[in-house]
Parts: structure tokens; sequence; C-alpha cells
């Protein structure tokens, strides 16, 4: 879910906009993987729940700019602050020679999330009739996790269906 606010930096002109966004998201997310050992293999799993305040202040520049059809492209910032939960890590050794497993070692708050963040992002869209705009934005990848030898990233491709509500 999403709000947000435009404004001309010269009305007359239009051709550069200041966009303000304030967005809500969460999501889910569940990680897998099985590693061989000698004797059998570990079932490894990853789970976290993300939920994510975001502030995005952005410059947009209209490449065409008439009425009925405006194409713009355009650079931001997006300042986060993300809450996880449902972190965690589950370990289980299986062996299958002799049909035996292991209680699952299951560690909660395994990995430490940052939850400040921030990352830019790439817009392009098209509005049409100063009422519909359609919209696909990149945001690259940004860490958010703070370890020396690894990192967890977060990026993201979205499309967009925006209504402007007022002219």
């Amino acid at each position: 879910m999403a709000f947000g606010f435009d404004t001309f930096i010269n009305r007359n002109v239009q051709k550069i906009v200041f966009r303000v966004e304030l967005a809500l998201t969460a999501g889910n997310y569940n990680f897998r993987k099985t590693e061989k050992t000698e004797t059998g293999y570990n079932e490894l799993s990853y789970k976290v729940s993300q939920q994510t305040a975001s502030l995005a202040p952005q410059l947009l520049y209209n490449l065409y700019n008439k009425d009925t059809f405006k194409a713009y492209v355009g650079v931001g910032a997006i300042l986060n602050y993300s809450n996880y939960t449902k972190n965690k890590y589950t370990n289980q050794y299986i062996n299958p020679a002799n049909n035996t497993q292991d209680k699952p070692v299951e560690i909660n708050n395994y990995l430490k999330f940052e939850s400040p963040w921030a990352y830019y992002t790439l817009r392009t869209g098209v509005v049409l009739h100063n009422k519909y705009e359609v919209a696909l934005s990149y945001q690259p990848p940004a860490d958010i996790t703070r370890y020396m030898t690894y990192a967890v990233e977060y990026s993201s491709w979205a499309i967009g269906f925006n209504y402007l509500f007022i002219k």
C-alpha cells in the first residue's frame, strides 16, 4: 500500500516533478537448502517475515509532456524502517542408510537484520490523461545485514499502477 504527493518544480513548464511516497509493505521469505554429508544430509531452512515502512523522495523528469500523455524517467532515495518476525533457522540431519533423522535444531533470531536501511531507486513510466500512471521501478541490491564475511541483500523490480487524484 502506498500514498504519495507530487508537485512541479516549475508549474508552467511541468518538466520536473518532485514526488514523495509513503509505503507499507510486508513479505514472508522461506529459504531451503540440502547439504550432503559423508553419511547422509542436512536439511537447512531459514524463515523470516519483514514488515517495512518506507519514505521515498524522488525527482521525475518528463521526457514527453502533453496533456493526454506524459513519459518520464526518475531517480530517488528510499528510507526504510523494517521489523522482522518469524526469524528462524532450522537444521535437521537425516541418514537414509539406516532411516534415522535427528531432532531439528532451531535457532530463533539467527540473523540480525538492520531496522533502518536505505537505498536508491530508478523509475520510468507514463501518465495518461493526467489521471492514470503506469510505472516500472528498480531498486538495486542493498545490504540489510552487517556481517564481515557475508551479507543479506534486498533488491526488487516493481510495476505500479497509480491513480492521480488532483491535476
